[in-house]
């Protein structure tokens, strides 16, 4: 008998057939399966070479041993021809026509209906990519970071002017399209540490470095500032201006002017100027502002100092939209804060004070981007008008592209009206200006998730844990999106202890994936003991949901968004951007709640917005 007819008699043939066909479609599996899984493509690699070193011991044990309806035998132990071999034929041919029959069904369902959403995603990914890389390329070499200067007076509480001369360098500068400035939060996230230029500079991913001096000496001034190559470590430009209060806004134009000249940039038109307000003013609102920003709140005082800043400049727009942010704070903590300025308002009276303040700066200022995306947030959340709420944050952008204060909330919006494209889109921007705020990530990570973008939304969030940021719950809470329930239990079973109701939800959640009910249930009922306002209703929707119990979940829901108390504005309209109530919220029961908020399915595909952002010409709905 020749060797080619022995192969055919010992089914060598069909098994090296059969092992081809199941290792294709293995492969195949994988390469859907691996990246929901958090495997990368060298997860991949190693399994296809296993699959191919296994077909040699494969074949060599097809020669030895048969596969028989009788189990496994020697092929020295069969007749030749005979009815177990001829029984053992039709079983291997049986297979072989079976596994063809799946592999071409596999093949066109991948070809019609997952490959084309496939390779959209990749295209679109590719595209990000490359998006990236040139904007990197581009302003590689054209991104500055302004640090906090450093405060030589004499009395340490002018540290806010130092900080204030920074902020609105900062904020003049990045009014230059040509130049990629950091913004505040970044900035000044390495005030007070001991970094060195070059590791700023690696971290924001910026090519320059200006830092200063202020001393102060009641109106007299002493102002350095210094532009430093954060490659070489060596200085482009410095200059020392001795000048009086009434100058201050002089020094800024020329500082910004010289750093123009010194990185030789083009500019497509003037260099930005200072926006000219009395320089007694400007200080009280640095320090108001520094207050806002860094606490502990003190209303009473802050307060005191913007209305001593009207008095003295009663046309001051940024003043009205600090006066308006603080009587916003007292809504939102209305009852909970023991701030004797906020005690003596009523919810009602504080809502009313901030309309005044925010429609005052408004008409001083139509042009003001900060008072516009206020503007924008109160008309989703006191008028449910969520068209003119997108349209105001479109104009907001236009008008100042560069603010996280803008940004974000703009961010947040189009994650809330299920365009989560759109605020990832944002995010990246966001991040190439600001990448060291934590709250800009965190809802970055959101629309990643809600885009079911889950990979990319697990490695930035444990990104940020790595770094230390409070994102540990919303980390597992990616695991648990992503099948990796285990882990998201481990991640869970970190959280501190004030932050116990985010590990009961994410317990009640990851052990019901574990079959763990019994435990599931009593983390579950923990968690609705003493549950308060919004956003402990939405944790319970959540899980809910998780779960299997929908009904339940969707009157978690309608107390979420029904709580009366005012700081709970914003956590009502929070359940449209959870990432685990997507399907309750379609249910037909919960439609007639939604749209008394403006948040009904219809209502929200009804929503256009376009938000432009710069240097983005590509980018569907964010074109200049």
């Amino acid at each position: 008998m020749s060797f080619f007819a022995e192969l055919k008699r010992r089914n060598v043939f069909r098994a090296a057939t059969v092992y081809v066909a199941v290792a294709w479609l293995l492969i195949q599996v994988a390469e859907t399966t691996f990246p929901a899984f958090g495997l990368d493509d060298g997860k991949l690699r190693i399994l296809i070479v296993a699959l191919v070193i296994g077909f040699i011991p494969a074949v060599a044990l097809a020669w030895v041993f048969e596969i028989t309806p009788e189990g496994v035998k020697r092929d020295r132990d069969l007749e030749p021809g005979g009815p177990l071999a001829a029984r053992t034929n039709r079983l291997l041919d049986r297979a072989i026509v079976t596994l063809l029959a799946f592999g071409l069904t596999y093949f066109a369902v991948d070809k019609f209906f997952l490959g084309p959403e496939r390779e959209q995603a990749r295209v679109a990914e590719a595209l990000e990519q490359g998006r990236s890389a040139a904007l990197e390329e581009q302003l590689g070499a054209k991104s500055i970071v302004v640090l906090p200067f450093t405060n030589l007076s004499s009395d340490p509480e002018q540290a806010y002017f130092a900080d204030g001369m920074a902020e609105e360098l900062l904020n003049l500068l990045a009014r230059i399209p040509e130049l990629r400035v950091i913004s505040r939060t970044s900035a000044f996230a390495f005030k007070g540490k001991d970094v060195g230029i070059a590791e700023i500079a690696r971290q924001l991913k910026v090519s320059h470095v200006l830092e200063g001096s202020v001393r102060r000496s009641g109106d007299r001034l002493r102002i350095t500032a210094q532009l430093i190559d954060a490659g070489t470590d060596t200085h482009l430009w410095s200059e020392t201006y001795d000048r009086t209060l009434d100058d201050v806004f002089e020094i800024q134009d020329e500082i910004a002017g010289d750093v123009v000249a010194a990185l030789r940039l083009e500019l497509l038109g003037e260099v930005p100027r200072s926006r000219r307000v009395d320089p007694q003013a400007f200080a009280l609102f640095m320090q108001a502002r520094q207050m806002l920003d860094s606490g502990p709140d003190d209303y009473a005082r802050i307060d005191g100092l913007l209305r001593r800043a009207l008095e003295i400049d009663p046309g001051y727009a940024d003043v009205w939209t600090g006066i308006a942010w603080v009587h916003w704070r007292c809504v939102l903590n209305y009852g909970e804060t023991g701030d004797p300025f906020c005690a003596k308002l009523t919810a009602d009276e504080a809502l009313r004070r901030h309309d005044a303040a925010l429609e005052e700066a408004l008409r001083l200022d139509p042009d003001n981007a900060t008072a516009h995306a206020y503007r924008a947030f109160q008309l989703v959340m006191r008028g449910n008008d969520w068209q003119r709420a997108a349209e105001t944050y479109e104009r907001a952008l236009v008008l100042d592209p560069t603010r996280t204060d803008v940004l974000r909330p703009a961010m947040i919006f189009a994650n809330t009206i299920g365009q989560p494209e759109v605020a990832v889109r944002i995010g990246h921007y966001l991040q190439s200006h600001d990448p060291l705020c934590s709250l800009c990530t965190y809802n970055l990570v959101i629309a990643y998730a809600l885009a079911r973008r889950l990979p990319e939304a697990e490695a930035l969030a444990r990104d940020m844990v790595t770094a230390g940021a409070p994102m540990v719950s919303v980390h597992g809470r990616i695991l648990l999106l992503e099948g990796r329930v285990a882990e998201a239990l481990e991640a869970f079973s970190q959280l501190p202890e004030e932050a116990v109701r985010h590990r009961l939800a994410g317990e009640a959640m990851a052990l019901h994936s574990l079959g763990r009910r019994e435990a599931s249930r009593a983390a579950l009922d923990a968690l609705a003991v003493d549950a308060g306002g919004a956003g402990d209703a939405r944790q319970l929707a959540e899980v809910h949901a998780w779960i299997g119990e929908p009904e339940a979940s969707v009157e978690w829901i309608r107390k979420s968004i029904a709580s009366p108390r005012p700081g709970d504005m914003w956590n009502r309209y929070g359940v449209l951007a959870s990432p685990f109530l997507g399907e309750v919220l379609r249910r037909p029961e919960l439609q007639a709640d939604l749209r008394a908020l403006g948040g009904s399915r219809e209502q929200l595909e009804a929503i256009r917005f376009e938000p432009r952002l710069p240097r983005e010409p590509d980018s569907p709905g964010l074109r200049p």
